[in-house]
């Protein structure tokens, strides 16, 4: 992998606040022209680095939707039991974020569900009683203060 320049960095960090601009505005913004940004954006995504590009929805507009966070603490570690969590938990699209995590807990959930009654229902698809779950802590946010995937550059 090539090492990033200050063309990339400017680069990658235009496209983290609005992936949908041109060639054209990337390339007045960051003093390239059109074709060098677009061979740059096709590398940065062969590399990698540009691993995925969505659309972000406002879910006050869908519903008003809960997030909840959920800190999971497993009976027992171990790469199989741990590698068996992280498999089911990927297969749930209400599972927003997972993280695998150092400390008091063994993952972090970020979950994004309609109600308390489609959480409860969640729930029970998630940590069936042979999942080796030993406690699982829920946090209801009241508020999104700050919700962005965006890497410091």
């Amino acid at each position: 992998m090539n090492a990033l320049d200050s063309f990339d960095v400017a680069l990658l960090k235009a496209l983290q606040e609005d992936c949908q601009q041109t060639s054209q505005q990337l390339a007045e913004k960051i003093g390239l022209s059109p074709t060098a940004i677009q061979r740059r954006i096709k590398r940065l995504r062969e590399q990698g680095i540009i691993h995925k590009e969505v659309a972000i929805l406002n879910s006050q507009l869908l519903g008003n939707r809960m997030t909840v966070i959920i800190q999971v603490i497993l009976e027992k570690g171990g790469p199989r039991i741990v590698d068996a969590f992280k498999r089911r938990i990927i297969k749930f699209p209400e599972v927003q974020q997972c993280y695998y995590v150092a400390g008091e807990f063994d993952f972090v959930l970020i979950v994004n569900v309609a109600n308390i009654t489609e959480y409860d229902l969640l729930t029970r698809k998630l940590f069936p009683d042979d999942m080796k779950i030993s406690k699982f802590y829920t946090i209801i946010a009241i508020e999104a203060v700050k919700a962005d995937l965006s890497l410091p550059l």
